[in-house]
């Protein structure tokens, strides 16, 4: 009889040991929390860094010297470049960028030659958060002359 002729036998399921079961389910955890890491620190990093300078920054002032549209956008707000020029208390003016997200309302805030508040990290001035603008301080408005009231007929 040929054996090419003969029926298969179904293939049974294969044991495996208890242990290797949760082994494999920790090796694709592991795997698959890794690639997340790997996608997501980039996009979280620069986050968490401006929050660290708002958190533990050193105050100070800066003006702006030009304000470049990234056309990237942050939940449908542009992320803009603002080049600026800080000014430590006690220390030299020196050149630095901030990149950040403003809202189209935020954006009319902020102006070339206008002057805003920033934290710096001491050990590396180059690392730079924007923390608002430093909005003037209201200027009285001038008197009106009064209007001359017709005399009164007698």
């Amino acid at each position: 009889m040929d054996p090419s002729n003969q029926p298969r036998k179904p293939l049974e399921p294969v044991e495996l040991p208890p242990g290797i079961k949760w082994i494999a389910i920790g090796v694709v955890l592991v795997v698959v929390l890794g690639l997340i890491t790997l996608v997501a620190a980039p996009m979280l990093l620069p986050a968490w860094q401006e929050h660290q300078l708002l958190e533990n920054g050193t105050d100070a002032t800066a003006k702006i010297l030009k304000i470049i549209d990234t056309r990237d956008k942050v939940n449908e707000n542009p992320v803009v470049q603002l080049s600026v020029e800080v000014h430590p208390e006690g220390g030299e003016p020196y050149r630095a960028a901030i990149v950040t997200p403003l809202s189209a309302v935020d954006l009319k805030n902020y102006d070339v030659g206008g002057m805003v508040r920033v934290r710096f990290d001491p050990k590396d001035p180059k690392k730079v958060a924007l923390v608002g603008p430093i909005t003037p301080a209201p200027q009285p408005k001038p008197a009106q002359p009064k209007a001359a009231q017709p005399k009164a007929a007698q």
